[in-house]
């Protein structure tokens, strides 16, 4: 009897065989990388969700600004006294004027308006991109730049949008000099300009979209089409993206990252164009 439970205890105390040890290892092995795998699935899928969120509250938010700026380009304070076609002396231009980049070289626009207000500015008929470095204290905050200033009535603000290398050294955004939004690799514009007189205009609409070189007169544009080449703010894809993207007729390359891009086009019709003489046959 004794002599069996020694035995017993002897067996048990030798532990485990080594292929035991090395099956148990294996197994271990399998677990941690299947654990691992889990985790970096997960850490990417959260990463590509955060990215795509960013690029769509980047995308609503130049919408929004670009959009509601093209929309008041030429508005005017006091239309009945002042010039239909150009603002005063001084503000260097009209209400629209663009830039061709050429190529696959991004666009630029200057977009100018009056303010709303009391007009009580020191600076009435100046530049407020210029004059102003806060609220207009006679605003009334219906017209704001790209600042966010409130622009008094009379007072001229210029939105001028262009894309160049921003903080973090990828493309942007800019606004009067300043990056407004991160991580916008292109933009492309044309112009659509109405050429019809009134009377025998039957298409109600422009007659043709050119690029700004091709534009025979700015006051003729009643609508601007807008292509914006959005990207991630890192690179969350796991393979290598060689696609090219079109914006307005514009191809730009591929560019053979991991980098998630979307392109986004939209056409702004323009509500303070001059108006034409009807009167004439």
């Amino acid at each position: 009897m004794n002599a069996t439970i020694a035995g017993f205890n002897r067996r048990r105390a030798a532990g485990f065989t080594l292929t035991e040890m090395m099956v148990a290892m294996v197994i271990g092995l399998l677990l941690t990388v299947a654990i691992s795998q889990v985790f970096l699935t997960s850490k990417r899928n959260i990463a590509s969700t955060d990215d795509s969120a960013r690029v769509q509250e980047n995308i609503r938010f130049v919408l929004q600004m670009m959009t509601r700026h093209l929309r008041q380009a030429g508005y005017k304070s006091s239309p009945t006294t002042l010039s239909s076609t150009t603002f005063p002396t001084g503000t260097n231009g009209a209400g629209l004027f663009g830039t061709e980049g050429g190529g696959t070289t991004s666009d630029s626009i200057k977009i100018r308006l009056m303010g709303s207000g009391a007009g009580t500015s020191p600076n009435l008929g100046r530049n407020a991109t210029t004059y102003m470095t806060a609220n207009d204290s006679g605003a009334d905050g219906l017209i704001v730049d790209c600042r966010g200033y409130m622009v008094d009535s009379n007072l001229i603000a210029l939105n001028e949008y262009t894309i160049a290398a921003g903080a973090n050294g990828r493309n942007a955004l800019f606004c009067n000099g300043s990056e407004l939004v991160a991580d916008i690799d292109n933009m492309q514009i044309l112009y659509g300009e109405e050429t019809d007189a009134v009377l025998s205009d039957t298409n109600y609409g422009p007659n043709y979209y050119v690029n700004a070189g091709s534009v025979v007169n700015m006051d003729s544009v009643t609508s601007v089409k807008l292509a914006l080449l959005f990207r991630s703010p890192t690179a969350t894809s796991d393979v290598v993206i060689s696609k090219t993207y079109s914006l307005l007729g514009t191809t730009i390359p591929a560019f053979n990252d991991q980098v998630s891009r979307r392109a986004i086009s939209i056409t702004v019709s323009l509500r303070n164009r001059p108006v034409k003489d009807i009167g004439g046959s």
